[in-house]
């Protein structure tokens, strides 16, 4: 793993403004069937009311997440390299206690993206990185814009 906290250490001293973000050149043309997905998906998140089930500050937080994932580029390119959308949107099931199921982007916590590869991603810590490792056992899990669609299946109440 030493070359990647290199590679992360080399990539977080490049200027804001100067980094562009990986993913951003992915065109719309080539897109596969699991981008489409999460591009819908997205948009879902982005207009859709909070699940009353949600706890507000980590459903907004997570959708917030989400939504910079698509918009940085950074969930085309995971799932260019393999990712699923679970992987990236998944959250736990209702009532479930084993986060550990939950995709990338409820687990960033507003924290930076600064690398991802086939089977992990990196954030910048104040004193140093985080791993999330994709390839986790994600059975129950459902996607963010999923427990959207079933609150409104449900006429506003979720479960």
């Amino acid at each position: 793993m030493g070359k990647w906290l290199d590679l992360a250490a080399s990539l977080e001293g490049q200027g804001e403004a100067e980094a562009e973000p990986i993913g951003a050149n992915v065109p719309i043309v080539t897109a596969t069937d699991a981008h489409a997905q999460v591009r819908v998906g997205l948009s879902l998140l982005r207009d859709a009311p909070m699940p009353r089930t949600a706890n507000p500050t980590v459903w907004r937080e997570s959708v917030e997440d989400a939504l910079r994932l698509g918009r940085e580029g950074w969930a085309f390119q995971a799932l260019d390299l393999g990712w699923q959308p679970i992987d990236l949107f998944g959250v736990e099931p209702v009532g479930s206690d084993d986060d550990c199921r939950n995709g990338l982007a409820v687990w960033l916590e507003r924290r930076r993206l600064v690398l991802i590869d086939a089977d992990s991603a990196i954030v910048r810590l104040p004193n140093g990185h985080a791993y999330f490792h994709r390839k986790r056992d994600r059975s129950g899990a459902v996607l963010l814009w999923d427990v959207v669609k079933q609150t409104r299946n449900n006429g506003g109440r979720n479960g």
